[in-house]
């Protein structure tokens, strides 16, 4: 009998939105100004995201299966993407993660599409940066564990 692999969950990760991050997300050049107006949005935003946000993510680390030129997860799950069968072709791991920041912010957004579009749309940027937030925290949690089995990973 197999053994079975484990799921790793990282439940509440901590996410900071900064106003940088928020300003490059909605396309606001560095070095162009932000009226008053929409840098309260945004401050906002990031509050009331902060607020709402339940960050969490799972993982598992499976082996990579080489068979007849293709590439398999342990599982069964096979890579249709060329260039991910290359690259995983060089491994003997990968993996696999899904991170979420919880169901609240997006209700908070329908709320406000429909009744505040444009708070909305900013609130909708506050809540994608702060997803990225969390993946990348997650992709640094992974590369850390690996790095201590003296593992290297690539992105």
């Amino acid at each position: 009998m197999r053994k079975k692999k484990e799921v790793e969950e990282l439940g509440s990760i901590r996410v900071e939105i900064t106003e940088k991050a928020l300003l490059n997300r909605i396309g606001a050049a560095q070095n162009r100004k932000v009226s008053t107006r929409v840098k309260a949005g945004i401050k906002k935003a990031m509050e009331e995201v902060s607020r709402y946000i339940d960050a969490k993510a799972i993982f598992r680390i499976l082996p990579v299966i080489k068979k007849n030129g293709s590439v398999v997860l342990d599982g069964g799950f096979s890579f249709k993407s060329s260039n991910l069968r290359v690259m995983l072709s060089h491994c003997d791991r990968a993996a696999v993660f899904m991170a979420t920041i919880g169901p609240k912010v997006e209700e908070k957004i329908k709320e406000y599409m429909d009744s505040h579009p444009h708070y909305g749309v900013i609130l909708d940027a506050a809540a994608s940066t702060a997803a990225e937030e969390t993946a990348e925290y997650t992709q640094n949690y992974i590369d850390e564990k690996l790095s201590r089995e003296e593992k290297t990973t690539l992105r």
